[in-house]
């Protein structure tokens, strides 16, 4: 497997550890190479692909700094994307799928392998 980066690595201390994260292009060698977001801390390399729907696909942003972005709930849908990780699992919060043409997707600014940092004015709402 050969990976190349895509845009600078960002270094993050969480915790007493140092956090990488960017986007890099893998491949084995033999096929065209592939985007994925990186993500490694002192016991873990993970290599997110983001998931493809070709109709009206963006791109996740080469330059993959920190960025403030206000998604606003809707009533039918919620936020329309969902997480995984989190402090139980030793990983960051990360956008593991965004609904098409629901409140996150509406953004344009969010994408799969995002990591949450904050969150501001937020409430645990279950209907």
């Amino acid at each position: 497997m050969r990976l190349k980066t895509a845009s600078p690595i960002e270094e993050r201390v969480v915790g007493k550890y140092k956090v990488r994260t960017g986007m890099v292009t893998v491949s084995d060698g033999k096929s065209r190479p592939q985007p994925m977001r990186l993500h490694l801390s002192l016991d873990t390399l993970s290599l997110q692909r983001e998931e493809v729907d070709n109709s009206e696909h963006k791109p996740a942003p080469l330059d993959s700094r920190e960025r403030m972005v206000s998604v606003t709930r809707q009533k039918v849908g919620g936020l329309g994307l969902s997480i995984k990780g989190g402090s139980e699992h030793k990983l960051p919060i990360l956008i593991s799928r965004i609904f098409k043409g629901q409140a996150a997707d509406e953004t344009g600014k969010l994408f799969v392998g995002d990591a949450i940092i904050k969150g501001e004015y937020a409430t645990h709402y279950r209907p």
